[in-house]
């Protein structure tokens, strides 16, 4: 018997194109396209996957678990094997797959390569490639030829038997199934692979003629009993200005609704002026650019800046709910309202960001606001409920920095704080070591302690300064950075 999500599952195409499809929304800014026998047109019920990515990011474990985390929220549980003939190679790897709840053959063979280097190679240390597992392999490509019709299925029989170690046997579904049930005594081969051979060797039809029912749909936004729509980066557009910070956690663009503190209809009119907007910026303060969910002057100057430059912030989404967001605006406009708007209201402020970059700099530089991926959190406890530091965040820099090249930007700067907790969770704008990851670099620091806090936050920063072995001048030291387009 099948596997309910496997049974809901029309045919291969539909499987391998839903893969690619995955992939390839998860990787943003990559190119995910078919080999083999998907490439060629030859593909069969008992076919593979065979997939290539091209990509623009570090091949890292934050990679890998960010491609592992996305395929099994979309497709279940999985076994996988990183393939070692990429194995002292930091911009390309070999990954195999096996989704448990589909037919064993339909493994996906993706192969990635990078035009980045990584520091290290992940995994590090690469693992063995397990010999028996590669023997199960050979059985399992034995099965399949014979399915097919093909008079090889001995040979795979006797490369598994020689990697045993034990005497040779001929293809029939009796030694098969000795060799499957040798294998399952050794604790490195998946059980549930070996479970679903036995099964596919005693079936009489083909993987795909027990997909009758409805196709598991898998498009950004439907759940299918408890499987979560993908996780979609992209621009903000004027279809969904969003305007709120993510201080009370992920927001339902749908069901969201203003409270606004003054009439929107007193608001000029589209297009704003540069003057206009530091008429606006030195009436509402902070309310302008800062995702004050009740003011509309917010609202309208974020439908500005992505009617004047395509958009100024990059979110996450799943479904139609904003997990993430990453917000920006040209330089020239961020020093206008920082002069402009009365006192200050951000303990990184703009002025302190101008000097990674000189004025005359400013027509093509972009400054990043803020990067926000959860409900604020405190300490590693926080951190986990509320399910941050996942990835999400430096995807979102990443298509920035995608964005930006695309239209001829120079440079994006941003003030980083220390590598605290509290401060990732609690400062909305990432860490040195954060940017750092997403190809930024350090152009200058300065101190400041930029707020107060209570005796609660301090004891919390003391702790994790003790953890860390850091100084008062570790934590109260802020860093310009930069990234060259």
């Amino acid at each position: 018997m099948r596997d309910p999500l496997a049974q809901r599952m029309m045919t291969i195409n539909q499987f391998g194109n839903a893969v690619l499809d995955v992939l390839q929304k998860h990787l943003n800014l990559g190119k995910v396209t078919f080999r083999g026998s998907f490439a060629s047109g030859t593909v069969d019920e008992y076919s593979d996957v065979d997939l290539q990515a091209e990509v623009h990011e570090e091949l890292t474990q934050e990679f890998f678990d960010g491609i592992v985390e996305c395929l099994q929220s979309h497709f279940g549980p999985l076994s996988l094997r990183y393939d070692p003939e990429h194995k002292d190679d930091r911009m390309a790897q070999g990954l195999r797959i096996n989704f448990h709840a589909f037919p064993v053959f339909w493994r996906v063979d993706l192969n990635i390569t990078s035009d980045r280097d990584a520091p290290q190679k992940w995994p590090s240390p690469f693992p063995d490639w397990s010999i028996a597992t590669s023997a199960f392999w050979n059985v399992a490509w034995a099965v399949k030829r014979a399915k097919r019709g093909k008079s090889d299925a001995d040979h795979y029989m006797v490369c598994a038997c020689e990697k045993l170690g034990r005497p040779k046997l001929d293809y029939s579904q009796e030694n098969a199934l000795l060799l499957l049930s040798e294998l399952s005594q050794i604790a490195d081969v998946d059980g549930v692979l070996i479970s679903k051979l036995e099964n596919e060797i005693g079936c009489q039809q083909p993987p795909a003629a027990y997909a009758t029912r409805a196709p598991l749909r898998l498009n950004v936004g439907q759940h299918n009993k408890g499987i979560r729509p993908m996780i979609e980066i992209k621009p903000m557009d004027e279809k969904y200005i969003h305007l709120t910070c993510l201080h009370e956690g992920p927001i339902d663009s749908a069901k969201w609704t203003p409270s606004w503190n003054i009439d929107p209809r007193d608001l000029p009119p589209h297009p704003w002026s540069d003057e206009t907007i530091v008429e606006l910026a030195a009436a509402h303060g902070g309310g302008i650019t800062h995702g004050n969910c009740k003011n509309p002057a917010g609202r309208e100057f974020l439908r500005e800046m992505t009617q004047r430059y395509g958009t100024c912030a990059i979110l996450a989404c799943e479904g139609q709910t904003v997990v993430g967001q990453l917000r920006f605006y040209p330089m020239k406009v961020a020093r206008l309202i920082a002069v402009n708007q009365p006192g200050p209201t951000d303990p990184s402020p703009v002025l302190d960001c101008t000097a990674a970059c000189e004025p005359e700099e400013d027509e093509r530089t972009l400054w990043i606001q803020c990067v926000m991926t959860c409900a604020p959190y405190k300490n590693s406890e926080g951190r986990r409920e509320v399910g941050a530091r996942k990835g999400i965040g430096l995807k979102l820099a990443k298509a920035l920095i995608a964005w930006a090249e695309k239209r001829q930007w120079k440079r994006i700067v941003k003030v980083a704080h220390c590598d605290l907790d509290w401060f990732y969770g609690i400062q909305g704008g990432g860490g040195k070591t954060f940017w750092e990851k997403a190809g930024f670099r350090v152009v200058g620091s300065f101190y400041k302690r930029a707020w107060e806090f209570d005796e609660q936050d301090k004891a919390t920063i003391e702790t994790q300064m003790a953890e860390k072995g850091m100084t008062d001048d570790d934590v109260w030291t802020w860093y310009r950075m930069m990234c060259e387009l």
